[in-house]
C-alpha cells in the first residue's frame, strides 16, 4: 500500500487580530479591548486596526516584493502586513511618480531612512501611499473605499504618535514633525483638499520661521537671517518647503508672500554663477522665482492704486531680477554644453533642464511686461509663448516613451513644472491658435504639480476663452485690458 504525501497544514493569515500579535507572528485571541495573549505575558496591546488593504492579487504582491530591496524589507519593524504593503507601493509607486522629472534627495534618500526610524513617519507614508492607490483606482465612491479608509486610519495613527511625543524633549522630534507635515502636505494636495493642505503648508513654515503670515525673508545659502543649524535633514525640509511656498503664493491672501535674499551672493557678477549639477541649477532658481513672483504681485497691488514710490522701486529690482535671471539662463547652458561634451544626459534630466528651460521664458515675459499695465505689450511674445509649448510637449512625450501609456503617466510632482507656464500665457496671448494648443497640452497630460491641477486649470482657461470670444463677436474692438 503506497504512502500518501502528507500535506503541511494551511490556514489563512488572519488579518483580525490586534496589531503587537499581528507583528509577532501569533494568532490572536481578539478579546475585545486588550486580548489575552498581551495581558498574559506583560506586553502592551496596540489594539485593532479598523480598516485593511484590499486583498492583492499573488502576481501584484509578488511583482512588488520583488522590486523592494531587502535590506528595507528586513528594517521596517513595528509595521503589520498590510503596513509593509504600502510602505512597498510608496516605494516602487510613488516615489518614482512624484520624482519623474527632478531627483529629489528628500525623497529618494531622507523619507526612506526616516521611515524605518521613526514609526510617526512611517504611518504617514503609508497613509500617502494608500491615497496613491485610490488614486490610481478611481473608485466610483471614493469616501467609502476600503483605500481611503485605511489611508486616514494611518493618517491618524501617525498625528497621534506626534502628538504623544510632543512634551518630550526629544532633539530628533522637531525633524521628525516637519518630516511628516511634509508628507501631510503632499496627501492633502493629492486628494485636491487645498485648505488642509495650506494649513500644513502654514505649521511647517511656522516651524521653520518663515511665517507666511507676513512677508517672510529667507536667505538662499545654509546661513542667512534665518539660521537653520540642525543638519542636512531640516535644510533638505527647509528647501521643500521653501517651494512649496513660492508654488503656493497664488494660492496665498493678499500682503503674504515669500521674499529671497541673496545677502552676499547680490554682489556677485553674472559670469561667476556656476552650476555642476541639475539639482543645484534647480535649487538656485528658487530664490529668483519666489523674487518675481513677489514683485508681480507688488505690480498687480499698486496697479489698482496710485503708488509712484512702489513704481520706482520696483523699476529698479526690475533690472537686479533680470539681471540674476539671465545669469541662471547662461550657467544652465554652460551646464548642458559641458555635459553634452562628456556624457549623455538621461530622460529625468532633459525634462529637467526642459522645465527649467520652461521657467526661463515665462518669467522672462512677466519681467519684461512688469512695468507695462497694457495687454497689447504682450502681442510681441508669441514666438516666445510657442517656445514654451514646444517645451512642454517635449516633456509629455519623454514621459510617453518611458511609461509607454497614457493612464501611466505620473499623476502628481511636488515640483513647479510646465502647468503655471501655460497657465499664465494662456491668460496674456490672445492668439486662438496658441490657446486651443495650450488646452490640447493640458489634456494630454492630467496630473497635478502641488496645488496645481490640470484639469482644474484646463477648465478655468476653457470658460475664460469663452468669455473673451464673447467679447470680441460682440464688440470689434479688442479689449486692451
Amino acid at each position: 500500500m503506497s504512502e500518501r504525501k502528507r500535506r503541511r497544514a494551511f490556514a489563512p493569515r488572519a488579518r483580525t487580530g490586534c496589531r503587537t500579535c499581528r507583528i509577532r507572528h501569533v494568532r490572536c485571541d481578539e478579546t475585545p479591548g486588550t486580548c489575552y495573549n498581551c495581558s498574559s505575558t506583560g506586553r502592551k496591546c496596540d489594539g485593532y486596526d479598523t480598516a485593511h488593504l484590499p486583498l492583492a492579487t499573488a502576481r501584484a504582491r509578488k511583482s512588488i516584493v520583488l522590486q523592494m530591496p531587502a535590506s528595507i524589507a528586513t528594517n521596517l519593524r513595528g509595521m503589520t502586513s498590510d503596513e509593509r504593503r504600502g510602505f512597498a507601493f510608496f516605494l516602487t509607486q510613488t516615489v518614482p511618480m512624484i520624482t519623474s522629472c527632478f531627483n529629489s534627495d528628500l525623497w529618494q534618500r531622507l523619507v526612506l531612512q526616516m521611515t524605518q526610524a521613526d514609526a510617526a513617519v512611517g504611518h504617514a507614508v503609508v497613509a500617502l501611499s494608500a491615497m496613491h492607490q485610490d488614486a490610481q483606482v478611481q473608485q466610483t465612491t471614493p469616501h467609502y473605499s476600503p483605500l481611503r479608509r485605511f489611508a486616514l486610519e494611518q493618517y491618524n495613527r501617525s498625528i497621534s504618535m506626534l502628538y504623544t511625543r510632543l512634551p518630550s524633549n526629544d532633539p530628533q522630534l522637531r525633524g521628525v514633525v516637519l518630516m511628516c507635515c511634509f508628507v501631510f502636505v503632499t496627501l492633502e494636495l493629492l486628494q485636491g483638499d487645498y485648505p488642509a493642505a495650506m494649513v500644513h503648508l502654514q505649521n511647517g513654515l511656522n516651524i521653520l520661521g518663515m511665517d507666511g503670515q507676513r512677508t517672510a525673508t529667507v536667505s538662499a545659502g545654509d546661513k542667512g537671517e534665518l539660521e537653520i543649524s540642525t543638519g542636512g535633514t531640516e535644510r533638505a525640509l527647509e528647501g521643500a518647503f521653501r517651494h512649496l511656498h513660492v508654488q503656493a503664493v497664488h494660492f496665498a491672501p493678499p500682503g503674504t508672500g515669500v521674499r529671497f535674499h541673496l545677502a552676499d551672493k547680490s554682489e556677485k557678477s553674472d559670469g561667476e554663477q556656476c552650476f555642476y549639477s541639475l539639482p543645484e541649477a534647480k535649487e538656485a532658481l528658487d530664490p529668483i522665482l519666489g523674487d518675481i513672483l513677489y514683485s508681480f504681485r507688488v505690480r498687480c497691488e499698486f496697479a489698482v492704486g496710485d503708488a509712484a514710490s512702489d513704481f520706482f522701486t520696483l523699476s529698479a529690482e526690475r533690472h537686479g531680477l533680470l539681471r540674476r535671471l539671465e545669469g541662471h539662463r547662461m550657467a544652465l547652458d554652460t551646464l548642458v554644453a559641458h555635459r553634452e561634451g562628456g556624457g549623455s544626459w538621461s530622460s529625468r534630466d532633459l525634462r529637467c533642464i526642459d522645465i527649467m528651460r520652461v521657467h526661463h521664458l515665462s518669467l522672462g515675459i512677466l519681467l519684461g511686461t512688469l512695468l507695462n499695465l497694457s495687454e497689447m505689450t504682450y502681442d510681441k511674445y508669441l514666438a516666445e509663448f510657442n517656445q514654451i509649448a514646444d517645451l512642454a510637449e517635449r516633456v509629455i512625450k519623454s514621459l510617453m516613451a518611458e511609461h509607454r501609456r497614457r493612464d501611466g503617466l505620473p499623476k502628481m510632482v511636488m515640483d513647479m513644472g510646465v502647468i503655471p507656464g501655460l497657465f499664465w500665457t494662456f491668460l496674456k496671448c490672445r492668439d486662438t491658435s496658441y490657446r486651443r494648443r495650450v488646452l490640447d497640452i493640458l489634456e494630454a497630460w492630467p496630473h497635478r504639480e502641488g496645488p496645481y491641477e490640470s484639469d482644474l486649470v484646463r477648465n478655468v482657461l476653457c470658460v475664460q476663452m469663452e468669455i473673451d470670444l464673447g467679447i470680441i463677436a460682440g464688440d470689434s474692438v479688442r479689449p486692451d485690458q
